[in-house]
């Protein structure tokens, strides 16, 4: 294969070739190097390293480290997540100014916040150090991340805005310095739904001059009158899915489903695809969550303002309002196929939702969540993160603040496709990566004049993409795209040997 590439290259234009580059070069692309170049842990030496480590990485972001770099490299990989000068926090401070100056080009942004853990193998019994103790055989920690997309409708991933490595109290307790470690750097909660508002805050703080409307999403964990009651006193908007029938006030009503039943549903419906979902291997994740088979969903809507009580058993709510006027709406699947649970959802929102457009913003806005699944998948699966192996908290945290930018630029890869598929091509990629495409994949038989969406369907099936399976996830078209990118780095070899 390399022969037949290397000759067809030598028939392209010189002129069109010679000027290729390895980045894609697309409107508001994510690049995790870039956005790491900016890093100030005090030595420039050091920021350097980074972006060198993160550019390695961002080639082949499944591997392991000893296959990704030479000796050399990997020992510099290991001095630097282990140096004390370095940190998670000024790793993601680097990433959320370049979010923020994306945020600042959309109208509005959709910040979605959820939570993951991220668990490594125990093995020999061999701890490391100030990891929290999750089951006799994992040890690990959560992260409760918050992104930005456009709600432009694209969904387009903007970045990280904030992340929130935490642990729980119970898996440090008999371990006092661990405790003090993850007390010292705000991972460690009297009151875990803490974590949703501190998150909302560092979000509206990272975003605050860029311009942008802001809604906060978040799924049913986020449910918590102290989370949307400061939210409305700070005036804030957001969607959040709730998980529990709450009082209300009102003649007649005593719960959300009450008054929601009352009204009628709109005229106008939307078919929805729900995802494939597997048996957990968690009870309470069983119950909470079933195993579903991925299908279409045709839902009905409507929506209901209520009037929302402080909770008299909260405490240390006293600074919250007494009550809080909101709008619910509700998504329902009114007609389940036989076997098949009933989708519904119940909305907690700030927007009055006056008619259907209104009701069906929101609930795109909710089903943005999503996105924030694949994000957590593209760091776990896509990266390898639970995979690697260093012995502590610190060096540990440092690869995850390197992780996150490169499951974000994974991620919005396949987005482009979407966002303008009848672009050309040339906004996807150099004039030499598409020449190398035609030679790699020539089934697809790209034209000069091909589009964004037919460059990243080659690119797709350069990964490995069936097109039985349906459109092409970021999973395959990241490791389609690292395909691409060793091709046209042996390309620039062998241009490199002929002229020795």
């Amino acid at each position: 294969m390399t022969q037949r590439l290397w000759t067809f290259v030598r028939r392209e234009s010189c002129a069109t070739l010679c000027g290729a580059v390895i980045v894609i070069v697309f409107p508001k692309a994510i690049d995790a190097a870039s956005d790491l170049a900016c890093v100030d842990v005090g030595d420039a030496r050091l920021t350097v390293r980074l972006t060198k480590i993160a550019e390695t990485m961002a080639a082949r972001p499944k591997a392991s480290l000893p296959d990704a770099f030479d000796e050399a490299g990997l020992e510099g990989v290991y001095r630097f997540m282990s140096n004390p000068a370095v940190g998670f926090d000024r790793i993601v401070e680097a990433q959320t100014k370049q979010t923020a100056s994306r945020c600042g080009k959309v109208p509005i942004c959709l910040v979605v916040h959820d939570t993951t853990e991220l668990a490594f193998e125990l093995r020999e019994d061999c701890y490391r150090t100030h990891l929290s103790r999750i089951s006799s055989s994992r040890q690990g920690f959560f992260l409760h991340a918050s992104i930005a997309l456009s709600g432009d409708g694209s969904l387009q991933p903007l970045g990280l805005v904030a992340g929130l490595p935490y642990v729980h109290a119970k898996g440090v307790a008999h371990d006092a310095e661990s405790k003090r470690y993850w007390e010292k750097r705000g991972g460690l909660f009297e009151n875990e739904g803490d974590r949703w508002l501190d998150s909302v805050t560092v979000s509206e703080t990272v975003l605050a001059e860029t311009g942008s409307r802001v809604v906060h999403v978040a799924d049913r964990e986020g449910d918590s009158f102290g989370l949307f009651g400061a939210l409305v006193q700070q005036r804030k908007e957001f969607v959040i899915r709730l998980a529990q029938d709450r009082k209300v006030e009102g003649d007649g009503v005593d719960v959300i489903s009450d008054a929601v039943s009352t009204t009628p549903f709109l005229e106008g419906t939307r078919e929805i695809e729900i995802s494939k979902r597997t048996p957990s291997k968690q009870l309470s994740a069983r119950k909470a969550h079933p195993a579903r088979r991925g299908r279409k969903v045709l839902m009905s809507f409507r929506r209901a303002h209520v009037t929302i009580p402080r909770p008299s058993k909260r405490a240390n709510s006293e600074h919250l309002p007494s009550k809080i006027n909101l709008t619910v709406v509700e998504a329902v699947e009114r007609n389940p196929p036989p076997g098949e649970e009933k989708v519904r959802w119940l909305l907690l929102t700030s927007e009055p939702c006056d008619d259907l457009d209104d009701v069906l913003r929101v609930v795109d806005w909710y089903r943005a969540r999503w996105v924030i699944e694949e994000y957590f998948k593209a760091i776990k699966t896509g990266c390898s993160y639970e995979l690697r192996q260093f012995a502590g908290a610190h060096p540990l945290l440092n690869m995850l603040g390197v992780t996150l930018a490169l499951a974000m630029q994974a991620l919005e890869l396949r987005s482009r496709a979407r966002v303008e598929p009848d672009a050309p091509a040339t906004q996807v990629l150099s004039r030499g990566q598409i020449a190398l495409l035609v030679a790699l994949v020539p089934k697809h038989k790209l034209k000069p004049d091909a589009t964004a969406h037919q460059a990243l369907m080659a690119i797709a099936t350069l990964g490995g993409h069936l097109k039985r399976n349906g459109p092409p996830g970021w999973l395959v078209l990241y490791r389609g795209y690292t395909r691409l990118r060793d091709a046209e780095t042996v390309w620039h070899a062998m241009q490199a040997a002929e002229k020795m």
